[in-house]
C-alpha cells in the first residue's frame, strides 16, 4: 500500500469539514473530503468510500478489500493509503 498525505486536522478547527481535489502520483485526481465528528473521517466521493482512522482503535483504518486505508499519525496529519 502506498501513502499519501492528504490533511493536518487542524484544517477542520473552525469548520464541520473540509475537501479539497489532490494530484497523487501514480494514481491521479482524488476528491477527498475529512468530516470532524466524534472521529474524523475521510470521505472519498468519487468512490464512494468512507474511512474512520481510529475506529475501534484501527489505525491505520484498511477496508475489508484491502484497496483503502486511512491513518491519523501522532502529528495530526490524515494520510489516505491506495493499494498499487
Amino acid at each position: 500500500m502506498k501513502w499519501y498525505k492528504l490533511f493536518d486536522i487542524s484544517q477542520t478547527a473552525n469548520l464541520p469539514y473540509v475537501e479539497e481535489t489532490f494530484k497523487l502520483q501514480g494514481i491521479g485526481t482524488v476528491t477527498a473530503r475529512l468530516c470532524k465528528g466524534n472521529f474524523y473521517l475521510l470521505v472519498l466521493p468519487d468512490e464512494g468510500r468512507v474511512l474512520i482512522p481510529r475506529l475501534n482503535n484501527r489505525n491505520p483504518f484498511i477496508t475489508a478489500d484491502g484497496q483503502y486505508g486511512a491513518l491519523l499519525d501522532a502529528k495530526g496529519q490524515i494520510w489516505l493509503g491506495v493499494k498499487q
